[in-house]
C-alpha cells in the first residue's frame, strides 16, 4: 500500500503542475490591497499623487506612514536630481521674493521658476516659506557674529550651507521640488537683514502673498524701528507692516513712467488697500510721488498725506533706524 501512494505521488499530471505554477506566480504578481484611509492620510502629508503615494505604502507597509512619507521624499530627490540637470538650462523668470523678521533680524530670499503658473503654485509658495525659515535660522547665527552699525546690514547667505528645520540640507528641498513641479527652480537671492539689538525689523510684500508668517510677492521691503516705552497703544507690527507697504508703493511709482504695467499694479494695490485694517484711520487720497523728494522721512505718508513719515513716527513715539527694498529680479538697494 506504501508503494502504490508513493507512486502515485511521483507522477502528477504535468497539466495540474502547470496550472499550480500559474496560480503560485499570479499571487505573487497580484496588486497589494491598500485602503483608501491610508492613501489620503499619506497624501495630505506629503502631497505627491495617489500613484506614488500607493507605491510608498506597498513597499512600507500601510501601517507605516512615517516611513512611507521618508520613502516618497528619498525617491523625489533622486528624481529630482535628474530632472535638475535635465531641466538646468531653461530660463528662470518667474517667481517670488520673501521675507520673514523675527525682533532684530530678517531673512530675505528670492527663488525664480520658469512659469507664472507654478510661482502662484501653493506647493511653490509652502517650499518659499520653508526655504525662508531656514534661512532665517542660519542667519541668526550669522547675525550673533555680526558688529552692529547705526543702520541695518545686509549679510549674504551661502545657500549650499543651510539646513532645513529637520537638519537636511536645504538644496534637497529645492531638488525634490524640481521633480514634482517639472520645472526648473533657482534661489538667486539668500540675505539676512540685520539690526542693533534694540531695533525690531518689520517686513511686508507686494502683491502679498502669507504664507506660514512668511511674506512673498515681486516687491519686498525691510524697515527697521526703534520705539519707546512711553509711546502709544497703537501696535508696532501694524506700523511697521505700514512703513513697508510706503516704501514699496512709492518704489512702484517711480517704475510707472517706464512701465505701465507697474502703474497699473499700483493703482489696484492702491484700491485693494482701501478698507485694509492698516488704512482704516484715514479715508483721504494717498499723496502723489515728488521725485525730488528722495529722503523717506520727508516724504507725505501715503496712508495719511497730510503728515510727513517723520511726524506720523513721531505721534507713535516711534523713529525709523534704517530701510531696505528688494524686487524680483533685481539687485537690492
Amino acid at each position: 500500500m506504501f508503494r502504490s501512494a508513493f507512486t502515485t505521488f511521483r507522477y502528477i499530471p504535468a497539466p495540474f503542475l502547470r496550472r499550480l505554477s500559474t496560480s503560485v506566480q499570479d499571487a505573487a504578481s497580484a496588486p497589494q490591497s491598500i485602503s483608501k484611509e491610508a492613501l489620503i492620510k499619506l497624501r495630505k502629508r506629503t502631497g505627491y499623487s495617489f500613484v506614488n503615494c500607493r507605491k510608498a505604502l506597498v513597499q512600507c507597509g500601510e501601517s507605516n506612514l512615517e516611513g512611507a512619507e521618508k520613502w516618497l521624499k528619498e525617491v523625489a530627490i533622486k528624481e529630482g536630481w535628474a530632472k535638475a540637470v535635465k531641466l538646468s538650462d531653461r530660463e528662470t523668470g518667474q517667481g517670488v521674493c520673501a521675507v520673514l523678521s523675527e525682533n532684530n533680524v530678517a531673512a530675505v530670499i528670492e527663488i525664480n521658476c520658469e512659469t507664472d503658473f507654478v510661482a502662484n503654485n501653493e506647493e511653490f509658495k509652502s517650499l518659499v516659506a520653508h526655504v525662508a525659515y531656514s534661512v532665517l535660522k542660519a542667519g541668526k547665527i550669522a547675525a550673533g557674529s555680526s558688529s552692529y552699525g547705526s543702520g541695518l546690514k545686509v549679510v549674504s547667505i551661502d545657500f549650499s550651507s543651510v539646513q532645513s528645520p529637520q537638519g537636511s540640507p536645504i538644496q534637497e528641498s529645492i531638488t525634490a521640488a524640481i521633480g514634482k513641479l517639472g520645472e526648473n527652480l533657482n534661489v538667486s537671492k539668500t540675505f539676512v537683514v540685520v539690526g542693533s539689538p534694540d531695533v525690531k525689523l518689520f517686513g511686508n510684500a507686494h502683491p502679498k502673498h502669507e504664507v506660514n508668517g512668511v511674506n512673498m510677492g515681486r516687491y519686498v521691503s525691510v524697515v527697521g524701528i526703534r520705539r519707546s516705552e512711553a509711546s502709544s497703544n497703537f501696535p508696532t507690527e501694524t506700523l511697521g507692516s505700514q512703513i513697508c507697504q510706503h516704501i514699496i508703493d512709492l518704489e512702484m511709482a517711480a517704475n510707472c513712467e517706464e512701465d505701465p504695467a507697474a502703474e497699473k499694479e499700483l493703482t489696484e494695490s492702491q484700491g485693494d488697500e482701501g478698507e485694509d485694517h492698516l488704512n482704516a484711520f484715514s479715508k483721504v487720497e494717498t499723496v502723489e510721488v515728488d521725485e525730488d523728494e528722495k529722503q523717506l522721512l520727508k516724504q507725505a505718508f501715503m496712508f495719511n498725506p497730510q503728515q510727513s513719515v517723520n511726524q506720523y513716527l513721531a505721534t507713535h513715539g516711534a523713529e525709523v533706524i534704517d530701510f531696505r527694498r528688494f524686487e524680483l529680479g533685481k539687485e537690492f538697494e
